[in-house]
């Protein structure tokens, strides 16, 4: 029996052109580069030790200063102003920091990278709502709820990332301690920023 020919029914150009295709790879199955990970498991177990002491910081911060602005009257709007400025640009920093730094990390560590991809979506929700509130005057009556919905927003955020995010981020020891600089640096200058429209924003109310 003649063997078949490239195209011939059978043959290696029928079963390349009729081969099933591959589904495109997505961010939930993305291979884990262990190469990028530090030689030492202690030293990253402390880092990552202390990058969630440093998050939980940073959000009972935010959500303390989302329960004084609460309480504000929308008629005393340079003290709501002015919680709100802090809040917003403390937001932005938070998020970027987490988009620039933490959530890069944890793409490379990861194998299930899903809840990774859950915490974007919740942020850039966060972002629309964020430039909502900015683009309102402080005296408009849409100002204060805005601001209510967006620390609802956050903290629903921050409780989802700390149950399933952060929960897997201990157990897989991500590489941040060559990073360490620059996030202790960030949350130092993001909590100053916090600092200072919170104490003016008590005095006046």
């Amino acid at each position: 029996m003649p063997k078949a020919k490239p195209g011939d029914a059978g043959g290696r150009g029928y079963a390349r052109d009729h081969a099933p295709s591959m589904p495109p790879r997505t961010n939930a199955s993305r291979p884990v580069r262990r190469a990028r990970l530090a030689a030492d498991p202690k030293l990253e177990r402390s880092a990552w030790v202390e990058i969630e002491g440093l998050l939980a910081a940073g959000h009972r911060r935010l959500q303390q200063q989302f329960s004084k602005a609460a309480k504000l009257s929308s008629r005393d709007a340079e003290s709501l102003a002015q919680a709100g400025q802090g809040l917003i640009a403390v937001l932005r920093s938070h998020f970027d920091l987490k988009a620039e730094i933490v959530y890069p990390l944890l793409y490379d560590t990861l194998p299930d990278t899903g809840v990774i991809l859950e915490a974007e979506i919740e942020i850039e929700l966060a972002r629309a709502l964020i430039d909502r509130v900015d683009g309102l005057k402080p005296f408009d009556e849409r100002y204060q709820p805005t601001l209510n919905i967006l620390g609802a927003w956050l903290d629903r955020h921050l409780e989802q990332e700390r149950k399933r995010l952060f929960a897997a981020a201990r157990r897989a020891q991500p590489p941040f301690a060559r990073r360490m600089h620059e996030v202790r640096a960030r949350f130092a200058r993001d909590a100053a920023v916090l600092q200072e429209p919170a104490d003016s924003s008590v005095a006046g109310s």
